[in-house]
């Protein structure tokens, strides 16, 4: 989970089962209280509800935060920095093969898709449940940006009209998701100092 609309979203939709008595999602903890009928349902059947909505799920037992590490957003952070200068140096200097740009860009943008495919997995199944969230946001901005510049490039293709170079926004997709990785990645720290300052005071 990475904001409120994350856990909201999950207490909203299991909220709405049948089997489901109580629930109530901890963001900072990243954990869930659960009450429901066992002659309805069992634990697995809540874990697959959970990830269904594209987030991972497991009996509290079974979790270590500590041990949870996902360095991803360095990947995403070092392919968006040469992709932004690039995109960035094409319009300064005038370079006139915008074509080999694009490829370049979109050679860049590619593990950068990789890194985000967990945000783009989250962002789809909770539009789909109709609970949409942060998620769902940069799914549609970054997908947005990444089929209408290849749009613009199928159609230089076609009439070889290099002004329609000029409206490809590979870099913004790129970028977007990279910042939006490195920022998940700060909060997540500070919510993990948090929470250890809590525990030792306590």
């Amino acid at each position: 989970m990475s904001c409120v609309a994350c856990y909201s979203s999950i207490e909203r939709s299991l909220g709405r089962k049948k089997f489901i008595k109580k629930i109530e999602v901890d963001l900072i903890n990243a954990q869930a209280f659960i009450i429901y009928d066992e002659n309805l349902a069992d634990k697995q059947t809540i874990i697959n509800k959970i990830e269904k909505l594209g987030y991972k799920a497991s009996e509290t037992k079974n979790i270590d935060s500590k041990n949870n590490k996902n360095n991803k957003y360095l990947l995403a952070i070092i392919f968006a920095i040469p992709l932004f200068i690039i995109s960035m140096a094409s319009m300064v200097l005038d370079i006139k093969n915008e074509l080999l740009i694009c490829i370049i860009e979109i050679i860049l943008l590619l593990p950068i898709l990789y890194a985000g495919s967990q945000i783009f997995k989250r962002g789809f199944l909770s539009l789909i449940k109709l609970v949409p969230n942060m998620d769902s946001l940069i799914m549609l901005g970054s997908s947005s940006a990444i089929l209408y510049s290849l749009y613009m490039l199928i159609l230089y293709l076609n009439e070889k009209n290099h002004s329609l170079l000029h409206n490809v926004y590979f870099e913004s997709a790129g970028v977007i998701i990279a910042v939006i990785m490195l920022g998940k990645k700060l909060e997540n720290n500070a919510t993990q100092n948090a929470k250890s300052a809590l525990e030792s005071l306590i």
